[in-house]
C-alpha cells in the first residue's frame, strides 16, 4: 500500500500510545497526533508520551483539546475559569495573557499546536456541548477576544485552531450524539464576524462542524462545498489549512464514514481528516483514500498540494527539542545496563513474568510510593499479556504464587536494606528461565546482582524505568 498520503490525517490513540500506535505513525507519518486524556492521565504519563512521539525522529503537529475552563485535557497546567468568564471581565488583554500562559505551558511539555480557540457565537438554545468554551453572545466581543487568544497563542509558538467553522453556536444538538441542523444561516451570518477576523490577522488553522447549514446545503458543513470552498475559501479568502472534527463523532461517523466522507471531504476543500480512535478506523478510511485516488475519484494534483501546505506548517512548529525534553534525556544518559549476551526477550513468543513492588515510601522525605502507584499501567500499556506480580519490599511477602518457568523482569527497591526483599528476588531467580533485574533506586544493591542481567535506572521516576523498559524491548 502506498503510504505517502498519511500526511493528510491527524490520528489520536485514546487508549494509550503502544507499539501498535507507533508503528502506524512510524509508516504512515501523519500531519499530526491529538494527545487525549488516556495518553496523559498524570504528567508522568504525558512525559512519557511525548518522549515515545519524539524519538520516532519525524515531524508532528501534535496537538490537545485543552481550551481552559470547561475543556481542559493536559495536566500541569493551572485551571482556568474558561472563555466566557474571560469574555466577562471585559479586558481583551486577559484573553491574550491566559491564550500566552497555555502556549508557554504547552510548549514546555512537547506540544506544538492546540484545537482552540473557540469561535463560535453563543445563542439562547446553544447546546451544552457549546456552554462555557464561548467567549460571548456577541460576535464583536467573540471577534475581539478570539483575535487575542489567537494572538497569545502564537507568540507562544503554539500553532492555533479556530473552530467550529461556520459556526456552532446556532445548533441546539451536539454532534457528538446527533446531526445538527441549523435553518437559518447565511453568507453574511453574523456568527462568521470571529472566523472573518482571525482569517483577517493570520489564522493558520480552522476545524469544521459537523452540522448542516440546511438553507445552505444538505451535506455537514465538514464535506460541504459550498461552506468549505465558496464560503471559506473565495469569500473569507481563507488559504490556511482546513482541518475536520473527529469523524466519530455521529454527525459524522454514521452518514458519511469511509468512502463518503472521505471522497467530499478532500474534493470539497479540507485538507487534514481527524481520526480520534486511529487503531479501529484510520485503516478502512486510508483503504477508501487510496482507492479513490486510483479510481481517480480525487484529485492527485490538490492532494499533492495540501501535502504541501501541510509540510510547510509541520517545518515551522516542529522542533526536535522542547523546554522540558533535557529531563527525559538525563533519564536516558543516567541508565547503566549490565546485560547477558545469551539474555533476549522475545515479546511474540516469550512467557513473560514482570515482579514490582507495592507503593511505598521509604521516608518521610521521600515521594517513591506516588511514583510506583503508575507503574502497573506503565507495564500493562508497555508488555501485552504479561502477568504481575506484587511484593511488599520491606518484607518480601507476597500475595499469589510466585512466576514458574518463565523470563522474568524484577524490579528491585533497596533490597540491601531488606533482607527479606533480597531472599525474594534470589528465589524467583531459581524458579525461572532468565531473569533481568531493574534496579530502580539506590545502586548499592549492585552489587547484590553483579552477576546477574541487570539494569539500574537510579531513579523512581516513570521517565527513568520507561526508558529501562525500552532497553529491555530492544534486546
Amino acid at each position: 500500500m502506498n503510504y505517502k498520503y498519511g500526511k493528510l490525517f491527524f490520528l489520536g490513540f485514546p487508549g494509550g500510545i503502544d507499539d501498535e500506535a507507533l508503528n502506524i505513525i512510524l509508516k504512515y507519518k501523519p500531519a499530526g497526533i491529538i494527545l487525549y486524556p488516556g495518553n496523559m492521565n498524570s504528567i508522568e504519563e504525558l512525559q512519557i508520551s511525548m518522549d515515545k512521539l519524539y524519538s520516532l525522529n519525524i515531524p508532528l503537529l501534535i496537538s490537545s483539546d485543552h481550551e481552559g475552563g470547561q475543556l481542559e485535557t493536559v495536566p500541569g497546567i493551572l485551571s482556568s475559569p474558561g472563555n466566557y468568564a474571560i469574555g466577562k471581565t471585559n479586558e481583551p488583554n486577559i484573553a491574550y495573557k491566559y491564550a500566552f500562559y497555555l502556549g508557554k505551558k504547552l510548549k514546555e511539555f512537547g506540544f506544538n499546536m492546540v484545537f482552540s480557540p473557540v469561535l463560535d457565537v453563543l445563542h439562547k438554545d446553544s447546546s451544552a456541548v457549546t456552554g462555557f468554551r464561548i467567549f460571548s453572545d456577541s460576535p464583536e466581543k467573540v471577534s475581539i477576544f478570539g483575535t487575542q487568544y489567537i494572538k497569545g497563542l502564537n507568540d507562544a509558538g503554539i500553532l492555533s485552531t479556530a473552530k467550529h467553522f461556520p459556526g456552532h453556536g446556532k445548533a441546539t444538538h451536539d454532534s457528538h450524539e446527533e446531526t445538527p441542523v441549523i435553518d437559518n444561516f447565511s453568507f453574511n451570518d453574523y456568527d462568521l464576524l470571529p472566523f472573518e477576523n482571525a482569517i483577517k490577522n493570520g489564522v493558520e488553522m480552522i476545524m469544521t462542524a459537523h452540522i448542516i447549514y440546511k438553507n445552505l446545503d444538505e451535506d455537514l458543513g465538514t464535506v460541504s462545498k459550498i461552506i468549505l470552498n465558496d464560503l471559506l475559501r473565495k469569500k473569507l479568502n481563507y488559504n490556511g489549512l482546513i482541518i475536520s472534527d473527529a469523524i466519530e463523532m455521529k454527525a459524522f461517523y454514521n452518514n458519511y464514514f469511509p468512502d463518503k466522507g472521505v471522497e467530499l471531504f478532500f474534493n470539497n476543500g479540507g485538507d487534514i481528516l481527524m481520526i480520534a480512535e486511529a487503531k479501529k478506523n484510520f485503516k478502512p478510511i486510508y483503504t477508501s483514500f487510496i482507492n479513490l485516488i486510483e479510481n481517480k475519484k480525487i484529485d492527485t494534483e490538490s492532494i499533492n498540494l495540501k501535502i504541501k501546505k501541510i509540510n510547510e506548517i509541520q517545518k515551522k512548529y516542529f522542533n526536535e527539542n522542547y523546554e522540558g525534553k533535557f529531563l527525559t534525556d538525563i533519564a536516558k544518559k543516567s541508565l547503566k545496563i549490565n546485560i547477558k549476551k545469551d539474555f533476549h526477550i522475545n515479546l511474540d513468543t516469550d512467557k513473560v513474568s514482570i515482579v514490582i513492588p507495592e507503593p511505598k515510601n521509604l521516608s518521610q522525605a521521600d515521594t517513591t510510593a506516588k511514583d510506583l502507584e503508575k507503574l502497573e499501567s506503565l507495564l500493562n500499556l508497555e508488555f501485552k499479556n504479561t502477568n504481575i506480580f506484587k511484593y511488599n519490599p520491606l518484607n518480601g511477602e507476597t500475595y499469589s504464587e510466585l512466576p514458574k518457568n518463565s523470563k522474568v523482569i524484577s524490579f528491585v527497591l533497596d533490597s540491601f536494606r531488606f533482607p527479606e526483599q533480597y531472599k525474594l528476588h534470589k528465589k524467583i531467580k531459581s524458579l525461572n528461565k532468565d531473569i533481568i533485574y531493574v534496579i530502580i533506586r539506590n545502586d548499592q544493591d549492585e552489587t547484590l546482582y553483579k552477576d546477574e542481567s541487570y539494569i539500574i535506572t537510579h531513579s523512581t521516576k516513570l521517565i527513568s524505568i520507561y526508558n529501562a523498559i525500552k532497553a529491555i524491548k530492544k534486546l
